[in-house]
């Protein structure tokens, strides 16, 4: 396969100026360029997509750093962020992590290396201050409330709605509630709004052996609630981090054969509407949407989405 040296070597041009045929064609006289595009096109020479890209300092692509896409949280704004980019002509990629800072923060040494146009955080390991210091080389965008850091984010008004879903608990006199989620207190804002609300309305910490992490399909939300049931008897209301995980718990306790507790899920998905369970909507798509715009802007900003919690 012919590369940019051999084109160079047999027109006799440096590589610099067979470089500006390519990216930059304007700048190279048209004797010239006809020569060096006729060897191109002898020996079937075609640029590098990518390098060509890096030596432009440009990319129409946009890295997404995320945990896993299977989550709904994680697929819902997914879906928001290509739905938004596939008119603009740019490119998704998809960059799981599994959490793991290692590669976190390889993606962000890419990022630096100019392989995106922007990055979005969905989630992330790294303390926020790591990705500050990237800040520097593009647009980064995180989907969190930053406070006043210097980052771009968009995100939801999540303490306002998990209030007023545990409200709307209490008020319907369930006391023993348990909470799932994909990760604890120690490690996602998201279970500590979540804790924090519970705490809020109950005016008490939650029991540490009713929350249960690491559930993040409809098949974790079973297996949770086989545990709960069997462990906890006393649990009258269960709090899933998803609609379909809530209908994993529907199932287990239906299967069990004892008393339904209380469920809720959130997303508004088909399947709390087809149980009529009650929810809480993120419109994640809609956050992503306003994810990826940011991604290919320059500029800090902040936006909040509003959530919504929905009585059934």
């Amino acid at each position: 396969m012919a590369t940019i040296h051999d084109v160079a070597r047999i027109t006799g041009f440096s590589l610099g100026t067979v470089s500006n045929v390519i990216n930059r064609p304007e700048r190279v006289a048209p004797k010239t360029r006809a020569k060096i595009e006729r060897v191109m096109a002898e020996l079937n020479y075609t640029p590098n997509a990518m390098a060509r890209g890096l030596s432009l300092g440009q990319s129409r692509n946009v890295g997404v750093v995320l945990p896993n896409s299977h989550h709904p949280y994680f697929a819902h704004i997914v879906d928001g962020i290509t739905d938004a980019a596939f008119p603009t002509g740019y490119r998704v990629t998809l960059l799981p992590t599994n959490y793991d800072e290692g590669f976190e923060r390889q993606y962000l040494r890419e990022f630096q290396q100019k392989m995106y146009a922007g990055m979005i955080f969905v989630s992330r390991q790294l303390p926020l201050a790591d990705l500050v210091n990237y800040v520097r080389y593009g647009q980064i965008v995180t989907c969190e409330n930053v406070g006043d850091m210097k980052i771009t984010s968009v995100y939801s008004d999540r303490t306002t709605t998990y209030r007023a879903a545990f409200r709307w608990v209490w008020q319907r006199g369930y006391r023993n509630v348990a909470l799932l989620g994909l990760r604890g207190p120690e490690h996602s804002e998201t279970t500590r709004d979540l804790m924090r609300a519970y705490e809020y309305v109950f005016h008490e910490e939650l029991d540490p052996d009713r929350f249960r992490p690491g559930v993040s399909s409809r098949q974790d939300g079973y297996a949770a609630a086989q545990y709960l049931a069997t462990t906890d008897p006393k649990i009258d209301f269960v709090m899933a981090n998803g609609d379909d995980i809530a209908a994993g718990v529907y199932a287990a306790y239906k299967e069990l054969g004892v008393k339904m507790p209380g469920i809720m899920g959130t997303e508004n998905q088909l399947s709390s509407q087809l149980l009529h369970l009650p929810t809480i909507n993120h419109h994640l798509e809609t956050l992503g949407h306003i994810a990826f715009n940011q991604a290919i802007r320059p500029g800090i900003r902040h936006q909040l989405v509003k959530s919504d919690f929905v009585a059934r």
